[in-house]
């Protein structure tokens, strides 16, 4: 796990709320508080859509980012910053498989259950932290390093300075 602060507020954010740089990750937690609080829990329910447009989506669990980041943008836009924000995105387990592939790691989205970013806004300082989570015991912390240097790329490619918390 690593631990990144992200400096310049105003690039960081518009990347994540108005740009689609982060459109393919799941959306497992959202907080947000403003003059009051904001809780989005990610999970989709299933009652809500019909079969064609279950049949359409991605991941039939968790909401895209790119569904709920237009919500979020309306919830934190305006002339006042909001008081914090928490958002937990993961990737997907298509993209799991695809991960684990790249950094030829002998586990797969039925053992790796979780690829997350976290990001923290507070005290006017947004902060992003990477998690892993696994279904099975190991003290192989290859996925680990390998999410964390997969999450410095996926900063960069996006053009996000970030420097690391010690």
């Amino acid at each position: 796990m690593i631990s990144l602060r992200l400096p310049e507020l105003k690039q960081a954010a518009d990347k994540l709320f108005a740009k689609e740089d982060f459109d393919y990750f799941l959306v497992r937690e959202i907080n947000i508080t403003t003059g009051t609080s904001f809780h989005i829990d990610g999970r989709l329910h299933k009652d809500f859509y019909t079969e064609e447009e279950m049949a359409e989506m991605r991941n039939t669990v968790y909401a895209d980012w790119k569904q709920l980041r237009p919500v979020c943008y309306q919830l934190i836009k305006g002339k006042k910053l909001p008081l914090s924000f928490q958002i937990t995105l993961s990737l997907s387990p298509d993209n799991i498989d695809k991960f684990s592939a790249r950094y030829h790691l002998s586990y797969d989205s039925s053992q790796i259950t979780g690829l997350y970013l976290h990001f923290r806004y507070e005290n006017k300082i947004l902060t992003m932290s990477t998690g892993t989570s696994m279904n099975v015991f190991t003290m192989d912390k290859s996925p680990d390093r390998a999410w964390d240097e997969m999450a410095r790329l996926i900063l960069k490619h996006a053009g996000i300075y970030h420097e690391e918390l010690t």
